[in-house]
């Protein structure tokens, strides 16, 4: 049996695995995910022993790990333009390694030029369009997947029990975000309270701010929920509602977790998680345009430098954090990216819920309209051939139909008036030659 959301994820992940050339693009992708953790890492040991040294790791991690970015990015470009075959071989992986060797001398040459005299752009680049573009698609993509975006347009009624299960699970998405938020506090991180430690202040009220926007998007879907409850509509809005308390909750505990914490078997399962679930969709969604038939369309080569330049712009993005702050306010650094999220997936949930109620209502007065209009035709149809009857030609020979009694009457009633004025018409002329 076949599981939509399986296949889906898995036909994905396959457009990384088509041909050689994509093959080679993952592993270098793979390969620059190692570079940057390593060179992160030895970047933080560094700031730990000696903090006066933060100019020249922040110079040697932003020139090894900027790198990878930078090439992803030319990726998409010249692959875009119709010329994939000069970044990477289809036939070999050693001709591909020989073509690997120019491009990142070119990408180091333009990160440096970046880096010298258009420093703004290339921090618009990484954290604008690869930071925030990649926390938006996960957003974008699990709203749409706990939404089932697959045309339930369905206006049935549903059952009581539904009904109250939906209540509940929307008490306990109160529950799930504003128990992780003390339970944080109080248990996980206590030092949070302790507002002379630099960062805490700004990070115990994100955390706050995070918790309130959740919670916000739980009462205004409770709100929708109640309208919608007699729809079928209702399981998803409340499926959306469970997902959003669920991803708050995880990030708020991500968040405030004390600074240096080693990840542990949750956390690092969620951030692989994330990191593929997102790449299998983006890849999809993009390689989709690949057989449209437009005028601009991506090639497979196209749609994976996107995904991999989006991919490893947030991962260098997010592990930079730690680096370019100060060294006391680590912890607020390293909760940047879950402190966004806490504060993006809500908004983008709602958006994406209002226009799936939108489009689902459209399609409901759709229907609406089309039910009235069919029926009268379709007895229209059924009457045709009976009024059609009388006009075929038949062989019999034919008869005069008498005329009914109620019409012979009329006639009768008619004619005298006609006679009386015929005759008076004829007398006229009498009297005329009279007066002659």
């Amino acid at each position: 049996m076949e599981i939509p959301v399986i296949s889906g994820f898995i036909e994905g992940l396959k457009l990384f695995l088509r041909s050689k050339r994509l093959k080679w693009l993952t592993i270098v992708f793979i390969i620059a995910l190692i570079a940057i953790s390593g060179l992160t890492v030895i970047g933080r040991i560094v700031l730990d022993v000696s903090p006066a040294l933060q100019g020249a790791v922040i110079f040697v991690t932003a020139l090894g790990g900027g790198i990878w970015p930078v090439f992803f990015m030319l990726t998409a470009l010249v692959s875009s333009l119709g010329m994939q075959k000069y970044v990477a071989s289809e036939e070999s992986y050693k001709k591909s390694l020989l073509y690997l060797i120019p491009w990142i001398i070119i990408s180091s040459i333009i990160l440096i030029m970046f880096i010298l005299f258009a420093l703004p752009i290339f921090l618009g680049i990484i954290f604008g369009v690869a930071f925030f573009g990649w926390i938006a698609f996960q957003a974008y993509l699990s709203t749409r997947n706990a939404l089932k975006y697959a045309d339930m347009a369905d206006t049935q009624a549903t059952s009581r029990w539904m009904k109250l299960i939906v209540g509940v699970s929307n008490l306990f998405c109160y529950f799930v975000i504003i128990g992780s938020l003390i339970f944080t506090v109080v248990f996980i991180n206590p030092e949070l309270l302790n507002f002379l430690i630099p960062g805490n202040a700004l990070l115990l009220g994100l955390l706050v701010l995070g918790a309130l926007a959740a919670s916000g998007f739980n009462f205004v879907n409770g709100l929708i929920m109640a309208r919608h409850r007699n729809k079928t509509t209702l399981d998803n809005v409340a499926l959306v509602g469970l997902f959003i308390s669920l991803y708050s909750a995880y990030f708020i505990y991500n968040a405030g977790k004390p600074a240096g914490t080693p990840w542990d078997f949750v956390g690092v399962a969620i951030s692989i998680f994330f990191v593929i679930y997102t790449m299998s969709s983006v890849g999809r969604t993009l390689a989709s345009r690949e057989n449209l038939d437009t005028r601009i369309k991506i090639s497979g080569e196209t749609a994976a430098g996107i995904t991999f330049f989006m991919a490893i712009g947030y991962y260098f993005a997010d592990l930079m954090f730690p680096i370019l702050v100060d060294p006391a306010a680590q912890a607020f650094a390293e909760s940047i990216s879950d402190l966004v999220k806490l504060l993006i997936f809500p908004l983008i949930a709602l958006i994406m819920e209002l226009f799936y109620l939108r489009r689902i209502g459209k399609v409901a007065d759709v229907k609406a309209e089309e039910k009235p209009v069919h029926e009268p035709v379709e007895e229209e149809e059924k009457h045709k051939p009976e009024e059609s009857e009388p006009e075929k030609p038949s062989d019999e020979p034919e008869t005069e139909m008498e005329p009914d009694s109620s019409e012979t009457e009329k006639v009768s009633e008619e004619t005298p008036i006609e006679s009386e004025e015929y005759s008076e018409t004829e007398e006229e002329p009498d009297q005329s030659e009279e007066s002659m």
